[in-house]
C-alpha cells in the first residue's frame, strides 16, 4: 500500500513536470505608440525610458522573437503573423502600419524565460536593451544597454549559457527596415524541472530499497 502510494506520487510529479515542460509559456509582449514618451523610448530603448510609459497601446504573446520587415508592415506581420502572435488587449492595432519614422516611433517590450546559448547574439536595427535575471531569485545577472543604435547589427551579450528570465526593450524608429531577432524559445521555469527531478528521486529511492 505504502509502496503504491510512493509510486503514484513519483509518477504524478514526473507527469506534472513533463506536461508543464511541454507547455512552456510564450513570451509576453507589449507596445506603445502615439505619445511623446513612446517616441523617446523608441529612440533610446533603455529601461528608464520604458518605466514611464504607462498603459500600453496593446499587449500580446509571441512564441518567438523574430521580427523583421523591410518596408511598411502591420504590427501583426512584423511580429510573425497569426501563427506566432496572440493579441491580449488592443488587438484592433494588429492591422495598423507600424509607427516608425525620424519623428515618431513604437516602443516594444518582451519578457519571459528562455535558454540563452553562450554569447547569444541579438540582431537589431535600432536601439535595444536587455536584462537577464536568475530565474529563481530574479537577481540581475547581466544588463546590456544599447539604446540608441540606428544601423542594423548583431550585438553579442557575452553571457554564460543557461536558462534566464529576461526583459528585452526595443524601439522601432528611424524608418524601415525594422528588425529585432533573438535566437531563443520559451523554456519552463526551473520549478517545473524540480517536479520532474522529485519524481525521478522517488523511483530511485524505491529501487535502492528493493535492492536492500
Amino acid at each position: 500500500m505504502k509502496k503504491g502510494y510512493v509510486v503514484g506520487l513519483a509518477t504524478g510529479l514526473m507527469l506534472l513536470g513533463c506536461v508543464a515542460g511541454a507547455n512552456a509559456d510564450p513570451f509576453q509582449g507589449q507596445l506603445w505608440e502615439g505619445t511623446s514618451a513612446a517616441t523617446t523610448a523608441a529612440d533610446n530603448a533603455t529601461p528608464t525610458n520604458f518605466s514611464v510609459l504607462g498603459t500600453p497601446t496593446a499587449t500580446f504573446t509571441v512564441n518567438s522573437i523574430n521580427a523583421y520587415f523591410n518596408s511598411s508592415a502591420t504590427y501583426e506581420t512584423f511580429l510573425g503573423g497569426p501563427s506566432n502572435v496572440t493579441w491580449l488587449t488592443g488587438g484592433s492595432i494588429q492591422n495598423s502600419t507600424i509607427v516608425s519614422s525620424t519623428s515618431t516611433g513604437t516602443a516594444f517590450e518582451f519578457t519571459g524565460t528562455a535558454y540563452f546559448a553562450a554569447d547569444t547574439g541579438i540582431t537589431h536595427d535600432d536601439g535595444f536593451s536587455i536584462i537577464l535575471l536568475d530565474p529563481t531569485t530574479h537577481h540581475v545577472d547581466l544588463t546590456i544597454l544599447n539604446g540608441s543604435e540606428t544601423t542594423a547589427e548583431t550585438t553579442y551579450l557575452g553571457n554564460t549559457a543557461g536558462v534566464y528570465s529576461f526583459e528585452l526593450f526595443y524601439g522601432a524608429a528611424n524608418g524601415f527596415p525594422e528588425v529585432i531577432q533573438a535566437p531563443i524559445t520559451p523554456t519552463p521555469e526551473p520549478a517545473t524541472m524540480v517536479l520532474f527531478g522529485f519524481g525521478l528521486a522517488g523511483f530511485a529511492g524505491l529501487r535502492l530499497r528493493k535492492k536492500a
